[in-house]
């Protein structure tokens, strides 16, 4: 069904009338599979490393008493990694005002980003192989004297995502038009 002219922002239109320019407004969720996509990834990226400090334990590579303890030393932090990963995925949060993109993250040092939408040159969507599994986008913003993305947010929808970068293309225009 085709979306009205007057509704730039897509699912973010009742958001975007509502804010004053001051960037009040409520914060938004990512998808509730990207924590499941940030722990997988966090569990592919130590596996590995898990089992090669036990293979090299089981060949004697690591001598005396303790040697078994690196192997189980790399899978706690393996654990730990994991659970710190979807923690932080399950926290984070994106909003968009009338004249901002904010992107909020962290556990215990928080950490807002905020690009101005007329700052805004180019707009990618990208998606690994786990996130398009989980039907995972990033969409990531690129401003003007930036050699790489100054804002990334991931773990959106892809309807999400495209509803976010076709609002901000949106935006962009009509305040360049």
């Amino acid at each position: 069904m085709p979306q009205p002219m007057n509704d730039i922002y897509g699912p973010f239109q009742k958001h975007v009338e509502d804010l004053t320019d001051s960037g009040e407004g409520n914060f938004q969720d990512l998808s509730a599979n990207f924590p499941l996509a940030e722990l997988f990834s966090s569990i592919l990226l130590w596996a590995p490393f898990t089992m090669f400090m036990a293979f090299l334990y089981i060949i004697r590579v690591f001598g005396g008493d303790y040697g078994v303890l690196i192997p189980i030393g790399s899978a706690l932090l393996g654990m730990v990694n994991a659970t710190h990963s979807h923690y932080r995925a399950s926290l984070s949060q994106y909003k968009m005002t009338r004249r901002e993109i904010y992107f909020r993250s962290g556990i215990f040092f928080k950490r807002t980003t905020v690009v101005p939408i007329k700052r805004i040159q180019h707009i990618d969507l990208q998606s690994g192989p786990i996130d398009r599994r989980l039907n995972l986008h990033q969409v990531k913003f690129y401003t003007a004297g930036g050699g790489s993305a100054d804002l990334k947010i991931p773990g959106l929808n892809l309807d999400v995502a495209k509803s976010l970068k076709d609002g901000v293309l949106e935006a962009i225009g009509s305040k360049n038009g």
